[in-house]
């Protein structure tokens, strides 16, 4: 794979942090911000996959929304 550099400013604590947690479990900064911004990047494709399901099925005909979801449950009560 193909590597390029990534420069990038970051809060003091987090690079102390990352510098502690780097020498106790012998990883390399470059495998531990690689791995992070490939789940960070999943994450944000998930959640707006997961979103656009959500928004789908409100849109399917007999579907309700939250607030008339929660009504319905009120009125059973």
């Amino acid at each position: 794979m193909k590597k390029i550099a990534l420069a990038t400013q970051i809060p003091l604590g987090l690079k102390k942090r990352l510098d502690i947690l780097c020498e106790e479990k012998g990883f390399t900064i470059s495998h531990l911000t690689t791995e992070a911004l490939k789940e960070k990047i999943d994450s944000v494709y998930e959640e707006t996959a997961l979103l656009d399901l959500a928004l789908e099925r409100l849109a399917e005909p007999g579907e309700h929304s939250y607030a008339e979801f929660k009504k319905q449950i009120k009125s059973l009560s």
